[in-house]
């Protein structure tokens, strides 16, 4: 029970580091032209707002764990993925321009 226990530990967090280098990778570099259509036709959902809270809300269920702080974390992650599906329900805003599948400029 142990060594399942653990290996199921292992996928869970090879996932969330996954899930966290995705996130964090979009943040910080935006997506050059030529990737664009590669990367929207994938995971073109961390695109629009519903989607990325989708996505975080997935994210916040993967990391629930034995430890107080992990379930904290989890909580806190889900509430931020419900706060962007609430945020594209009432304000419809505007995505940023490297979101943009359609735009011929090359992101710096």
């Amino acid at each position: 029970a142990i060594i399942l226990d653990s290996l199921s530990t292992i996928i869970i967090g090879l996932y969330t580091a996954a899930f966290a280098l995705i996130v964090v990778g979009l943040e910080l570099y935006p997506v050059k032209s030529k990737h664009r259509k590669f990367i929207y036709r994938y995971i073109g959902f961390i695109f629009s707002l519903p989607g990325r809270g989708a996505f975080y809300i997935l994210a916040g269920l993967l990391n629930g764990g034995y430890l107080t702080v992990q379930n904290v974390l989890a909580v806190v992650v889900a509430v931020v993925g419900v706060a962007y599906i609430v945020l594209a329900i009432v304000e419809k805003p505007d995505l940023p321009q490297y979101a943009s599948i359609n735009d011929s400029s090359e992101a710096r």
